[in-house]
């Protein structure tokens, strides 16, 4: 017994509201569109206060404090001498969706950070702060060491 095949291919058209393809030649709107559209027209009242509605703006983020800004300045300020970690290159460039920041891009951004309301010169702050991180680097190094010579893992 042979086993017919079809080798017809269903013609299709792009939604005219969405541009999806339908095969819904005759009405030109794929499903979703469809649908929307007829519940709208079955309760057009209702669905304007739907599109009128006020949807509330997302609340403002806390501002930084002191010790958080610098950590924050001071990471920017290590990323710029230093570059970007393999490991955090994900978080700086979201997953590759952008390249990240450059050099320029980050100074304008820690000045904006930064603001005009500090008394310590910022520049002054972020070399502290950053010796005061490649330090701890530092010792992490050495914690990490010693846990091998002990056989832990660090």
């Amino acid at each position: 017994m042979a086993i017919f095949e079809s080798t017809y291919v269903e013609p299709t058209v792009p939604c005219k509201h969405c541009g999806t393809p339908t095969t819904f030649t005759s009405t030109c709107e794929c499903n979703r569109c469809w649908m929307l559209r007829s519940r709208v027209e079955s309760d057009v009242t209702l669905a304007r206060r739907f599109l009128d509605a006020k949807v509330p703006p997302a609340p403002a983020p806390e501002p930084l404090d002191s010790a958080e800004l610098a950590a924050v300045l001071a990471g920017l300020r290590m990323i710029q001498r230093r570059g970007v970690d393999v490991e955090v290159m994900d978080i700086f460039t979201e997953a590759g969706a952008h390249d990240g920041l450059n050099d320029d891009e980050i100074d304008a951004l820690c000045i904006k950070l930064d603001g005009a309301e500090s008394t310590v010169p910022a520049q002054e702050r972020i070399d502290e702060l950053t010796a005061q991180l490649e330090a701890l680097a530092a010792e992490q190094a050495d914690l990490n060491l010693e846990a091998k010579e002990f056989g832990e893992k660090p």
